[in-house]
């Protein structure tokens, strides 16, 4: 966010001299750090998903069978091919059971953290002199 708003200074300065005030300039840049909190958060719980199901996919899903992805069918294991079954080529993955408290545990704790890294540049920003900001280069 710091290195956010620098780059931005002269067009903080364009919108103070507008008659932006303080409060408009702090919201902008703290709502800009609440999106960047909520897709982040979101972009993680989906990416740990797909890893939980890869991963529980190479441990569980082997031991106890899951979905499979690409490869031959699975022969059925009899007394004759019991071996075959093993030598199949394909993913394994399992659903893995995803607990909403901890998805929304995890995306609180990601806006959290972003809102506090935002506001002090935020502040910052709002506080900036319109004259100075503009003179910035």
């Amino acid at each position: 966010m710091t290195v956010s708003i620098l780059e931005r200074v002269r067009e903080i300065g364009i919108l103070k001299a507008l008659g932006a005030r303080d409060r408009t300039v702090l919201a902008i840049y703290l709502i800009q750090g609440l999106l960047i909190g909520v897709l982040g958060g979101v972009a993680g719980v989906g990416v740990g998903f797909v890893m939980s199901s890869f991963v529980s996919g190479l441990f569980v899903g082997r031991m106890v069978g899951g979905v499979r992805i690409g490869g031959p069918p699975a022969p059925v294991p009899t007394s004759q091919n019991v071996q075959s079954v093993s030598t199949t080529s394909s993913i394994t993955f399992t659903i893995p059971y995803i607990n909403p408290y901890y998805v929304a545990l995890a995306m609180a704790l990601s806006v959290t953290v972003s809102l506090i890294a935002s506001a002090y540049p935020s502040a910052k920003a709002a506080r900036m002199n319109p004259v100075e900001a503009l003179r910035y280069e």
